[in-house]
């Protein structure tokens, strides 16, 4: 068995060490990539993908067909495209674009005999479409967790903060701890105004199913 694992290593060293340097770069995305991924899969499954070790993540309200990330529509009808791109940027995102550029890159590269910069070019279009899917997917199975009915009178009084931008009149979200779990839900300002992202705020009532916040200063 030592002797199969060295000459496994070997071997493996061999076949980086011919790949050409964008071959290499594309490699080692597909590998830091993909391990962060299963690493990040893992911890989603067991329930601990949003937060602490006794706190998952829920999804509470609607999530906009049009916005494939970690975003709803506004309910102005505007897309809140910086907001957007923002939480694209999540650990998710990024390891998927890594694992994917890599993936394809390399795949490109080394099958189709294709130019470098077209294999470039391709591995970065299939990155920026995986952090797109993946994002869905992982917040589809997040929201398939929730254990128990949820009921938002538990969220009164409780602190959190904005995760996607409130804008004025309209709706964003907030990120609230209640009933044991971190949960994302719609959310509006009680004086009506715009509270950006990532500002704290206390949940002083509700409207329907969406939560009325107010900033803290």
């Amino acid at each position: 068995m030592p002797q199969l694992l060295d000459r496994w290593g070997h071997t493996m060293v061999d076949w980086i060490q011919s790949l050409t340097r964008l071959e290499q770069t594309f490699f080692v995305c597909a590998a830091v990539g993909s391990v962060f991924f299963l690493f990040q899969l893992v911890l989603v499954s067991l329930g601990g993908g949003g937060g602490g070790a006794d706190v998952g993540a829920d999804v509470v309200g609607d999530i906009g067909d049009g916005a494939l990330g970690d975003a709803d529509l506004a309910s102005d009808g505007h897309h809140p495209s910086s907001d957007l791109g923002f939480k694209l940027l999540s650990f998710q995102g990024l390891t998927a674009f890594f694992m994917l550029f890599g993936l394809v890159g390399l795949a490109m590269s080394k099958g189709s005999g294709l130019g470098g910069g077209i294999s470039a070019l391709t591995a970065t279009a299939a990155g920026f479409l995986g952090m797109l899917v993946v994002a869905k997917l992982f917040r589809l199975f997040i929201g398939m967790q929730s254990s128990g009915t949820i009921n938002m009178k538990n969220a009164v009084g409780k602190t959190g903060r904005v995760y996607l931008r409130i804008r004025a009149g309209a709706k964003g979200q907030v990120e609230v701890a209640f009933q044991g779990r971190l949960r994302v839900c719609d959310a509006m300002s009680a004086d009506g105004s715009e509270i950006p992202s990532d500002a704290h705020v206390e949940v002083t009532g509700l409207e329907g199913s969406t939560l009325v916040v107010k900033r803290l200063s």
